[in-house]
């Protein structure tokens, strides 16, 4: 009997190993796949952009959101947007409560 119960744990210990050997896309050894780089979408995903390359200037003392239109923009903003406000937005203060 005991060499029938070692065939079986031989038999698991083999298919648990076969189920390994294919790497999980999410585990450790699917992040090694990021990391090398080899697909570049993925990797920019993962591992963000450069943003001196699409131009901000990350040492400027200004807040940098009014500079930065959008990563496919090509050319930078040029300041905040002008918009009007409606007249019926504007209200009258309320009486004072007695």
């Amino acid at each position: 009997m005991p060499s029938l119960n070692q065939s079986f744990r031989d038999q698991d210990m083999k298919s648990m190993q076969a189920a390994q050997s294919t790497p999980d896309p999410y585990g450790l050894l699917g992040l090694l796949s990021v990391i090398r780089m080899n697909d570049l979408d993925l990797a920019s995903l993962a591992l963000g952009i450069d943003l001196t390359t699409l131009g901000l200037n990350l040492n400027s003392s200004e807040n940098l959101h009014k500079t930065f239109k959008s990563p496919w923009a090509e050319e930078p903003a040029k300041g905040d947007p002008e918009f009007n406000v409606p007249q019926c937005y504007y209200t009258e203060q309320p009486p004072a409560l007695n």
